[in-house]
């Protein structure tokens, strides 16, 4: 059985694009066999400890359609910090976010979604403020516990799990938090990070996933309401206006 029928049986269902960009950018100069060997370590693993997320159910139960959202939530975290809560394009990203967040995998596009929305949701795994990712999980606890379901949101397999091999690229413990931050902190895009860091796109986007840390300055996708200079400030608050 080729790995496209094999990673069918396992509820992926775009392996084609998956393993094509694996082989495109990190083994088209290198020997398969490391990836073999960790894809088959970790089915041994998983075989003898099992996970504490039953994925599958996760993704019956979560979907677009059965997904909610606490807007009045989202709304007042949006006053308080001063962003732009967004519309209906906003909350399809926060969503889209979500529901990842809980099935574990990148769940494809709404049907009423624009043709750049995978451009939005990179920037916004880059760019998510902490509170708001906070909010995030907190919401899929929401959705969890609803279910009964006493499982982590997340969780990724141990290191110790897969042994002998060396994996392309900078892992995320091997990155310094401290340089990481400040890495994303003096950039303005990801390509300026994977610059800073010589790492790829897809490795800061996993090191911004697995510890949380993410850019700070504002984007597209999360954008600072403008704040009004002194003197209008001072005009809108003056006790005549009061």
């Amino acid at each position: 059985m080729n790995s496209e029928r094999a990673a069918e049986l396992l509820g992926n269902h775009q392996i084609d694009r998956d393993r094509d960009s694996i082989e495109r950018r990190y083994y088209q100069t290198r020997e398969l066999t490391p990836l073999a060997s960790t894809l088959a370590q970790l089915a041994y693993a998983l075989d003898a400890y099992g996970s504490p997320i039953n994925y599958a159910r996760r993704r019956r139960l979560f979907t677009e359609a059965t997904l909610t959202f606490d807007t009045g939530t989202y709304a007042q975290i949006c006053l308080r910090h001063g962003w732009r809560p967004g519309q209906q394009a906003r909350l399809r990203l926060l969503r889209w976010y979500l529901l990842r967040l809980l099935t574990g995998e990148s769940p494809p596009a709404p049907a009423d979604a624009p043709h750049d929305f995978a451009v939005h949701c990179n920037d916004l795994r880059f760019h998510i403020p902490p509170q708001l990712r906070e909010f995030l999980l907190a919401q899929a606890r929401v959705h969890l516990t609803r279910h009964g379901l006493d499982e982590p949101v997340v969780w990724e397999p141990p290191t110790s799990w897969v042994s002998n091999v060396t994996w392309p690229g900078t892992g995320p413990d091997q990155i310094d938090a401290h340089t990481f931050r400040e890495a994303l902190a003096n950039s303005r895009a990801i390509n300026d990070a994977c610059t800073a860091l010589a790492i790829s796109r897809e490795h800061v986007r996993l090191c911004c996933d697995s510890t949380g840390i993410t850019a700070t300055a504002p984007s597209a996708t999360i954008g600072k309401n403008p704040v009004p200079d002194t003197a209008t400030r001072s005009d809108v608050l003056a006790p005549e206006r009061l």
